[in-house]
């Protein structure tokens, strides 16, 4: 977790499908290693709000429910979501 809190690098915004689970799970790793979190709360983006403002989801496939397969639809989603509104 101390190289993940580096690799963010400063001031970083994490995104997750759901602000209160993934990025809540690593606030408690972070929590009980004793690192100091790298994002303020305030930075932390849901996939799921941005994919309601602009009607976008990610595709399903087989793969669904598949952690990589998973995370590449959200990032495509979300790469197709602001290319919608620009």
């Amino acid at each position: 977790m101390a190289e993940f809190a580096r690799w963010c690098g400063r001031d970083p915004f994490p995104w997750s499908h759901g602000a209160s689970f993934d990025v809540v799970l690593c606030e408690a790793v972070f929590e009980r290693l004793g690192i100091r979190t790298p994002w303020k709360f305030w930075n932390v983006r849901d996939t799921r709000t941005l994919y309601d403002f602009t009607g976008e989801k990610p595709a399903r496939d087989r793969n669904h429910h598949h952690a990589l397969y998973d995370a590449v639809a959200q990032a495509e989603a979300v790469q197709r979501a602001y290319a919608s509104k620009r």
